[in-house]
């Protein structure tokens, strides 16, 4: 069996991922679900995952020189995360909300 994964990963549980602000633009949805191993999958693996999934404009607005965007704010289970935190491990169940922050000017 193929998948996002690689051969021979079977997926046995659900993340369901969020989308807000230009995230939601580049997604064309705002929710999406993605099967997750019993092992549990790192928020960076995932989203390296929803960037093969959604293509170069997607990667563009999660990443600058491989590390996370600056307008980038994550939430897993209605809880804040880090850049630091993107090895936390993500489980059947959980929810990942992404918000790309838009820059306005004042005046």
């Amino acid at each position: 069996m193929t998948n996002w994964a690689g051969e021979g990963v079977f997926f046995i549980g659900k993340l369901q991922v969020r989308f807000f602000g230009g995230l939601r633009d580049v997604t064309n949805e705002a929710a999406c679900q993605l099967p997750i191993s019993i092992k549990g999958e790192s928020i960076r693996s995932v989203l390296e995952r929803l960037g093969d999934k959604y293509g170069q404009e997607f990667r563009d607005k999660i990443w600058v020189k491989n590390d996370i965007n600056w307008r980038i704010k994550m939430m897993v289970n209605e809880k804040g995360v880090t850049k630091q935190e993107l090895e936390i491990h993500l489980r059947d169940g959980d929810e990942l909300t992404l918000f790309f922050l838009v820059a306005a000017m004042g005046g």
